[in-house]
């Protein structure tokens, strides 16, 4: 899905430019002034006529065992036909096996459905407890009710009347006003990590010049990321744990620690439907073990954006009647990133569940044995079915915006189109048995970013709503 550039005129605000040596905590420092991927996924095919395949895999897949030495590596939410049943070691003749047919089972259905709900649930509500949390605080030190000193000055003027907690709910205060505070604190406490980081460069002696490297390159990062618009600022951490987990499959295939941190990532950050772990439908979400696979993913979603998470269509519904329903908030990254990481659950669990009814249906043709051999055992990973879901927002946020691939920048069509054609492909390959992708992984990230458009606003309040409801409850009990 890193198919495609970056939207046009998908811009809501303009950047806030702050800069470091504005604050008291750097002038004394002042020399530092200064499109969309695809979810890889095959599926044995069953053999004609009806008759048993041969049990054994290199009868079953002759030109997808690897060989000595070969090493496996499933590229995201995609099943390359060369990548197989088996995870090998590179280094060694072992093999680490992620199922093997006597381990594998009946992909659990009753245990994903939980998931996806109690999952998602604890993700939003955790999400919301966060956001407020995050609004009382800022609330508190606007209008100088903290112990510690305001560094926000006249903000204070924008709230009027009510209690804390009712301001924070929207009593006066603008969503502008609040992202508007929300960045000068960080500008500030950018300053002061910046001012402990040159402390520590003195304690240790540094040479002046490594020193004056370590305060300009924190410098330029901390200045890039305040200049960086809300719904870009939402995207970071999600990038994040992308790279971590992509920097941990990378010294996972290190000699050293290959045997034990290798067969650690395949088991909690592979989805294979056969190996009972509902929990990996969130944790391969984020997962990337090809270069490729990782960068496409995060060029496409870093295209996208969280600025849908903004506009007016979104924040009305599921109302008709034009008004916003929506209440002010100081940073879009809770949000966005319980929606991204609930798109990707919903969009692996419409996987799973459609290799579970198709495993029932093996079993009951072929015998439990053909079954666990052909179906559910090959793992997958990758964000693309929440990029998807991402890239449908976007769409139906933005009806005139023009996208255009990465590759051929110099042509454009329409967002709509781009959409469309997507999810004509992932039918078509549905209909064919294609196996180079996990084409339902991509129609159940596209689904969900459409019931998301009309209903997501009202589930973010209510979980708001209900973490607001778990934080009176827990002062009062205190």
């Amino acid at each position: 899905m890193a198919m495609f550039g970056a939207l046009r005129g998908a811009h809501l605000q303009r950047p806030c430019h702050l800069r470091l040596a504005h604050f008291p905590s750097v002038r004394q420092h002042a020399r530092f002034n200064t499109t969309v991927a695809f979810r890889p996924s095959h599926a044995a095919k069953l053999p004609r006529g009806g008759r048993p395949p041969p049990r054994t895999p290199e009868d079953l897949f002759p030109d997808s065992i690897p060989r000595e030495g070969e090493l496996v590596n499933p590229s995201g939410r995609i099943y390359s036909v060369q990548r197989p049943i088996e995870i090998q070691d590179p280094f060694a003749n072992s093999q680490t096996v992620l199922v093997t047919p006597d381990e594998a089972r009946a992909p659990p259905i009753l245990g994903a459905l939980a998931f996806l709900l109690g999952g998602s649930s604890l993700i939003y509500l955790g999400t919301a407890l966060y956001q407020n949390k995050e609004t009382d605080r800022l609330v508190r030190e606007i209008k100088g009710h903290s112990s510690k000193p305001s560094i926000f000055g006249d903000f204070s003027s924008f709230f009027t009347g009510g209690g804390i907690a009712d301001a924070a709910r929207g009593g006066g205060v603008t969503q502008r006003q609040l992202m508007a505070a929300k960045r000068q604190e960080e500008a500030e406490r950018h300053g002061w990590r910046l001012t402990w980081l040159l402390g520590w460069c003195d304690q240790l002696h540094l040479p002046a010049p490594v020193r004056e490297f370590v305060g300009r390159a924190y410098t330029w990062g901390a200045e890039s990321y305040l200049e960086l618009p809300p719904y870009k600022q939402a995207l970071i951490p999600i990038v994040a744990i992308n790279t971590t987990i992509f920097l941990g499959w990378r010294l996972a295939m290190l000699r050293p620690l290959q045997q034990g941190l290798y067969r650690f990532m395949a088991t909690h950050f592979l989805h294979a439907p056969s190996a009972g772990r509902s929990y990996t439908t969130l944790t391969s979400t984020f997962s990337h073990m090809g270069g490729l696979h990782f960068l496409f993913n995060n060029i496409a979603l870093w295209s996208i954006g969280a600025s849908f998470l903004l506009q007016p269509g979104f924040l009305s519904s599921p109302n008709s009647d034009g008004k916003l329903h929506h209440s002010a908030e100081p940073s879009l990254t809770p949000h966005f990133l319980a929606f991204f990481a609930t798109a990707g659950i919903f969009s692996a669990t419409a996987s799973h569940l459609v290799t579970a009814l198709r495993f029932r249906l093996v079993a009951r043709k072929l015998g439990s044995d053909v079954a666990k051999t052909l179906v559910g055992r090959i793992p997958s990973l990758g964000a693309s079915g929440a990029v998807y879901s991402a890239f449908v927002m976007s769409a139906l946020a933005y009806p005139d915006a023009r996208i255009s691939l990465i590759f051929l920048p110099m042509f454009s069509f329409p967002i709509g189109a781009g959409v469309g054609c997507m999810v004509a492909a992932d039918v078509l390959g549905v209909l064919r048995g294609w196996r180079a992708f996990d084409h339902v992984a991509h129609l159940g990230g596209a689904a969900f970013g459409y019931g998301y458009w009309y209903y997501g606003n009202e589930v973010w309040e209510r979980a708001r709503r209900e973490a607001m409801a778990i934080q009176k409850r827990l002062r009062r009990s205190n």
